[in-house]
């Protein structure tokens, strides 16, 4: 409750996922750029044991198929394009599961268009999705850490997904040019010099300084680079 009555205080923010009434989880949660009305749903798979008072169903959204089905089919006829965000997968694991596949797919015959994944600490592969009932969706299953104070080499590498959203003389909205732009948690000992960077502005020189060498070594833009390329593949984008 702290934490919402916190993001409600803040300007220009739309927080959602938790909420403080029923009322304020059934409320449209929109943001409009450009003429463009972007519809955002978000879901957990849980809370880390901490259990939801029974008398306040509505203070976190769980992945649930009727909740979800029930939201979208709510939203939907309010915006042009609907993000759902999910908080799904196994923590450190760069392949996805079958759960998230399968919820992915119902997303998009719900009618999400873009669906953004985290939870695993890692990136994940992103994909294009059309289902039978002619809805298709772009997919990222894991942007990763985009900051944290791990100590795996592998939970350093994180992403910031890049998409054009288009709306044509007739109405019609398409996503356009997805791309993942892989980003680098930095810190050196005793927690200095936290930064976060783009991928190719990341040099061998920090990652001799980097803090996680001590657990989990070598940290290299070698390393980085491969992990990116092999996960994200094509939707990969190394040079911004």
């Amino acid at each position: 409750m702290s934490t919402v009555e916190f993001w409600k205080s803040q300007s220009n923010i739309l927080m959602t996922g938790m909420y403080d009434s029923e009322k304020d989880r059934k409320s449209p949660k929109i943001l409009e750029k450009n003429g463009i009305k972007i519809g955002v749903l978000s879901y957990t798979y849980g809370t880390n044991g901490i259990f939801i008072p029974s008398d306040m169903p509505y203070l976190v959204s769980l992945i649930n198929k009727d909740r979800i089905k029930s939201d979208i089919s709510a939203l939907r006829k309010n915006c042009d394009v609907l993000i759902v965000s999910m908080h799904w997968g196994v923590e450190y694991n760069l392949g996805v599961t079958d759960e998230q596949k399968d919820l992915a797919r119902f997303l998009t015959e719900q009618g999400a268009d873009l669906i953004i994944g985290h939870h695993p600490h890692v990136i994940e592969p992103a994909e294009w999705i059309e289902t039978d009932n002619g809805k298709k969706s772009f997919c990222i299953y894991s942007l990763g850490n985009f900051i944290s104070s791990q100590q795996k080499r592998v939970t350093m590498l994180g992403g910031m997904l890049r998409v054009t959203i288009k709306k044509n003389g007739d109405g019609k909205i398409t996503l356009e040019n997805p791309g993942i732009v892989p980003l680098v948690t930095h810190y050196e000992k005793n927690g200095k010099n936290y930064r976060v960077y783009p991928l190719n502005k990341y040099s061998d020189d920090l990652a001799k300084k980097h803090a996680v060498n001590d657990y989990d070594n070598p940290v290299s833009v070698a390393y980085f680079k491969n992990m990116a390329q092999e996960v994200f593949g094509n939707y990969v984008n190394l040079n911004n």
